[in-house]
């Protein structure tokens, strides 16, 4: 991919968090319009549920590809793990469990 490719992934992404800002809104004046209270706090609640959901799993996502990419400064740059923290701005502790998260996922690929 290149840096123009990223660019406009980039563009899009914010695009997309922008239509989810204005779903949001359009959900809120829905719900506030239904009349019968509990039915509008079950409809609240599915749709934080839902949200939540997508929020875990995309975190997730990105959480394995911020350790693929330790992994990839560590090598490139022959990094100890002192180094590493250093380079990129955590802990030791904390670079030393993004190591071992990526060595997990390893072992269990």
């Amino acid at each position: 991919m290149s840096e123009s490719d990223l660019a406009d992934l980039e563009r899009e992404i914010t695009a997309l968090l922008d239509r989810l800002d204005r779903l949001y809104e359009e959900a809120e004046a829905a719900i506030d319009n239904i009349a019968d209270p509990d039915r509008a706090f079950r409809r609240a609640t599915e749709f934080a549920d839902q949200a939540r959901d997508v929020q875990t799993r995309i975190a997730s996502r990105f959480h394995k590809l911020r350790v693929r990419q330790v992994v990839r400064i560590k090598q490139a740059e022959d990094l100890s793990l002192q180094k590493l923290a250093d380079r990129i701005s955590v802990s030791k502790a904390r670079a030393d469990q993004l190591v071992r998260d990526a060595a997990s996922k390893e072992g269990s690929s």
